[in-house]
C-alpha cells in the first residue's frame, strides 16, 4: 500500500489506488462513514488536503459558491446511462446472495438448505446433461418444475431448463424430437 505522511495533519497519506477505490465508493453513492469503517481510519483528512469540508468553508467563505459547478458536473457525471449500469452492475455482484435467498423462498418455498440438499443429491451438476461448470457464482442452476402441479423436479442448468420449457414438458413431444435426431445422425 503506497502511504506517506501528510504535510499538514501529519497523517498518513492515500497511495492513489486507495484513493481511486474512495472515488469509485463515493460515485456509487456509499456513505463515507461505511468507507473509513472499511479502510480503519478517517478518509476525508487524505483525499482533501488534511481539512474537512466544514474546515474548507470556514478558511474560505467563497468556496462553496466556486465549488458548485464542480458539484452540478459531478451528479451529471453519475446520471449517465453507462454510470448507471455499472452501478447496477456492482450491486448486482456485492448482493447476489441476497437475491439467491429471496428467489428462492418466494418463488419455490426453499431454503438456501433444501437448495443445497438438492445440489448435492445431484452431485453439484446439472440433473440431464451432468454438464461440469454448470454452476457460477452469477448463474446458479435453475428450479425445474411441473407447470401444472407445481412440484419441484430437480435443478437444470440454463441451457436444459429452457429445452424444457420450450418442448412444453411434452414427453411426447421430447419423444419424436430424439428420433429426429437418431434419424439424422
Amino acid at each position: 500500500m503506497n502511504v506517506r505522511n501528510h504535510k499538514a495533519t501529519g497523517l498518513p497519506r492515500l497511495g492513489a489506488d486507495l484513493i481511486a477505490e474512495v472515488r469509485l465508493r463515493r460515485l456509487c453513492g456509499e456513505p463515507l462513514k461505511s468507507i473509513e469503517r472499511a479502510m480503519g481510519r478517517p478518509v476525508r483528512y487524505y483525499a482533501y488536503g488534511g481539512k474537512t469540508r466544514t474546515e474548507r468553508i470556514a478558511a474560505d467563505p467563497t468556496y462553496y459558491e466556486r465549488n458548485k459547478v464542480a458539484r452540478s458536473q459531478s451528479f451529471k457525471r453519475r446520471d449517465t446511462p453507462e454510470f448507471r449500469r455499472l452501478r447496477a452492475e456492482r450491486y448486482r455482484l456485492y448482493h447476489a446472495d441476497k437475491k439467491h435467498v429471496t428467489d428462492l423462498k418466494r418463488n419455490w418455498d426453499l431454503t438456501p438448505e433444501q437448495y443445497d440438499t438438492m445440489l448435492d443429491a445431484q452431485g453439484g451438476v446439472c440433473a440431464i446433461c451432468s454438464g461440469e461448470n454448470t454452476r457460477t457464482a452469477h448463474r446458479r442452476l435453475a428450479v425445474d418444475h411441473n407447470h401444472t402441479t407445481n412440484i419441484k423436479r430437480g435443478l437444470l442448468c440454463d441451457r436444459c431448463n429452457r429445452a424444457l420449457g420450450w418442448f412444453m414438458d411434452d414427453p411426447d413431444l421430447l419423444a419424436v424430437a430424439r428420433a429426429y435426431l437418431e434419424a439424422y445422425v
